[in-house]
């Protein structure tokens, strides 16, 4: 993974994954899983509440970037500042999204 000077934006293409709920079943925290198998755990806003929840499991693109430990030397969560969903797959190598192969061969 690349390094990140803290504050710095930075960003990230993956899946959204709900990873802890509350107590009132609510999802609480999400992660992004990128394409390497790494795992970034997000903080976001209540703002993002609603537009999280309808991403769920999609692939997105977030922008932001990493709360740091007082003396830097532990990266926390990401702080989200931007996010959109991907739609446009022609990028990508077709075995990650089998449903969009099957999509334009029909």
């Amino acid at each position: 993974m690349k390094e990140f000077i803290p504050y710095l934006d930075t960003t990230f293409e993956g899946v959204l994954t709900p990873i802890e709920w509350n107590e009132s079943n609510e999802i609480s925290r999400y992660s992004l899983f990128l394409d390497n198998d790494e795992e970034i755990i997000l903080q976001f806003r209540n703002k993002w509440k609603k537009k999280f929840s309808k991403l769920i499991n999609k692939r997105v693109q977030l922008r932001g970037h990493f709360k740091y430990s007082r003396n830097y030397s532990k990266r926390e969560e990401f702080c989200v500042s931007h996010i959109k969903e991907i739609t446009d797959f022609s990028n990508y190598p077709t075995w990650l999204y089998p449903q969009q192969l099957s999509k334009t061969i029909a």
